[in-house]
């Protein structure tokens, strides 16, 4: 079977005044039959979080493994950590696998402070 890709590119702009603040995020998402890799490039802030959960939570009803690479990711507020622990939590009770990979040091020290990654690694 040839893998299914979906591809989604979702400019972050709630209202007028944010239009040219840079408030962009890319999501790219390859499915194959059994893992889903999730590509976030951007910011994943306030001003992105309905978007980012959106795109990311549709596909969490499919029994795939998901990883999700952050490497491009170049902003995280608190609306972001929330959505990966609510992420983290939804894989759990729907019986799929979780795991991020490739942090940027920026991200790596959030996940630190918040003790997140220990959370995010952990089994439930």
């Amino acid at each position: 079977m040839v893998p299914r890709v979906v591809i989604r590119d979702t400019p972050c702009l709630l209202s007028p005044s944010l239009i040219g603040t840079g408030n962009i995020m890319n999501i790219r998402m390859e499915c194959t039959e059994r893992q889903c890799l999730i590509d976030i490039e951007g910011k994943m802030t306030e001003d992105c979080a309905e978007q980012l959960r959106r795109a990311l939570f549709s596909p969490l009803s499919a029994d795939h493994a998901f990883v999700i690479d952050l490497t491009k990711v170049d902003d995280i507020d608190v609306s972001g950590v929330r959505l990966l622990v609510m992420l983290k939590l939804e894989s759990y009770l729907r019986g799929n696998r979780l795991e991020l990979i490739s942090h940027n040091s920026k991200l790596d020290e959030i996940m630190s402070l918040s003790e997140l990654q220990a959370f995010l690694e952990k089994s439930l």
